[in-house]
C-alpha cells in the first residue's frame, strides 16, 4: 500500500448513483506544522533533549526534598498570604463598583449619543487589552512595590472585563413598559 493511498479520501456512492468523496484529513498537515513549530521553539529557547535526559533524575531529587515538608517557613508565609487575599478581594470589589457608571454610559439603550457610546466602549476595550502584568508594572512604577500596586492591577483587570459584560447585560434589558 502506498502512502498516497493511505491518506486518500474515502469515496461513497449514494443511492442515486452519485459518488461523493470525504474531505481530505488535515491531521497530517497540522502534525507537520506542529513538529516544525516545536523544532524552531526548541532552537529559539535553547532546549536540549540530551540535557533533559542526563539531568532528568534531578527532578526526583527536588521532589524528594519536598517531602517531608519543612514547616519552619510556614510562620513567614501567613502574612503575605493574607495580604494577597485582601488585595484580590478589594481589587475585585473596587473594579466591579467603579465600572458601573462606565457600563451604563456604554449601553446603547440608556445613552442615545453614539459618540459617547463609542468613546466609552473604546475606553473599555483599550483597558481590556492591557495585560495584567503590564498594569502591575505601571502600578509598581506609580505606587512602588506593595499591596496598593497589586490592588490597582486587579481592580483594573476586573474593571475591564466586568465593564464589557455589564454593558452587554444592560443592553439586553427590555426597555418597554
Amino acid at each position: 500500500m502506498k502512502l498516497k493511498e493511505l491518506f486518500a479520501p474515502k469515496e461513497y456512492t449514494l443511492e442515486n448513483g452519485t459518488t461523493v468523496k470525504e474531505p481530505r484529513s488535515k491531521v497530517i498537515f497540522i502534525t507537520i506544522l506542529l513538529l516544525i513549530a516545536m523544532y524552531f521553539a526548541g532552537k529559539i529557547t535553547g532546549f536540549n533533549l540530551k540535557t533533559l535526559m542526563t539531568r532528568g533524575g534531578q527532578f526526583f531529587v527536588i521532589i524528594g526534598k519536598m517531602f517531608p515538608p519543612n514547616w519552619e517557613y510556614s510562620s513567614s508565609i501567613w502574612d503575605p498570604l493574607i495580604d494577597t487575599i485582601k488585595m484580590s478581594l478589594l481589587g475585585s470589589l473596587l473594579g466591579s463598583i467603579l465600572v458601573i457608571p462606565f457600563a451604563i454610559i456604554a449601553s446603547s439603550n440608556i445613552v442615545k449619543n453614539k459618540f459617547i457610546i463609542s468613546l466609552s466602549r473604546l475606553f473599555l476595550s483599550v483597558v481590556r487589552t492591557l495585560p495584567t502584568l503590564v498594569t502591575a508594572l505601571i502600578a509598581t512604577y506609580i505606587f512602588g512595590l506593595g499591596t496598593i500596586a497589586g490592588t490597582f492591577a486587579i481592580a483594573t483587570y476586573t474593571f475591564a472585563y466586568c465593564g464589557k459584560q455589564l454593558y452587554e447585560q444592560i443592553e439586553t434589558v427590555d426597555m418597554g413598559a
